[in-house]
C-alpha cells in the first residue's frame, strides 16, 4: 500500500513537471519554428504542446485520487527550494541578458538563456529526486553550447536553437508519460 501511494505521489509530481516542460517546450519550439516558417510554426508548437500537456493532465488526474498528502514540512521545504531555484534562474537570465546587451552581444542572449534554463534543472533533479531532470538540463546546456556552431546555421540567432530546446523539453515531457505507463497499466 505504501509503495503504491509513493508511486501515485511520484506520478502526480512527474505529471506536473511534464506539464510545464510541454508548455515551455511549445514556446521554445514555436518561436524557433516561427523564425523559420512563420506563423505555422506557432501552430506546430501549440499543437504538440497541447497534446503533451493533455497527456500530463490526464496522468495527473488519474494519479491524484491514489496519492496521499505527505509530510507538510517536507513538502513545504520542497516548494521553497523550487521557488529559490526559479528565482535564481530568472535573476540570472535577466542579469546575463542585460550584460550581453551592454556588451553589444545581443545575438548571444538566446543561447545564454537556454544554458541558464538547462543549469536550473540540475538542482531540481536533486530536489525532486528525479535524475531525468539532470539529463534534461545537461541536454539543454550542451545544445546551447553546440548549436551556434553547427554547419550552415552557424549563428546564435538561428531558428534551430530554440527549436532544439523545445524538442528537448518535449522529449522530457514524453519521457514522463512513458515512464509512468507501468503505473497507469497497474491502475486500469
Amino acid at each position: 500500500m505504501e509503495q503504491a501511494t509513493a508511486a501515485a505521489n511520484a506520478a502526480v509530481g512527474r505529471a506536473s513537471g511534464g506539464l510545464f516542460m510541454s508548455l515551455f517546450g511549445g514556446v521554445w519550439a514555436g518561436y524557433g519554428a516561427d523564425v523559420r516558417w512563420g506563423p505555422p510554426g506557432w501552430v506546430f508548437g501549440g499543437l504538440v504542446a497541447v497534446l503533451l500537456a493533455a497527456g500530463c493532465l490526464w496522468l495527473r488526474r488519474h494519479a491524484l485520487p491514489h496519492a496521499v498528502a505527505t509530510d507538510g514540512t517536507a513538502e513545504a521545504a520542497m516548494r521553497r527550494g523550487f521557488r529559490r531555484v526559479n528565482v535564481v534562474q530568472w535573476i540570472a537570465i535577466f542579469a546575463v541578458a542585460q550584460g550581453l546587451i551592454a556588451l553589444h552581444r545581443q545575438a548571444w542572449v538566446l543561447p545564454a538563456v537556454m544554458a541558464t534554463v538547462g543549469l536550473h534543472f540540475l538542482p531540481l533533479a536533486r530536489l525532486f529526486r528525479y535524475p531525468a531532470h539532470a539529463w534534461t538540463g545537461l541536454a539543454l546546456l550542451a545544445w546551447s553550447l553546440a548549436y551556434p556552431w553547427l554547419g550552415g546555421v552557424a549563428e546564435p540567432q538561428s531558428f534551430c536553437g530554440p527549436l532544439g530546446a523545445g524538442l528537448i523539453l518535449w522529449a522530457a515531457a514524453a519521457r514522463v508519460l512513458w515512464s509512468q505507463r507501468g503505473w497507469l497499466a497497474g491502475r486500469h
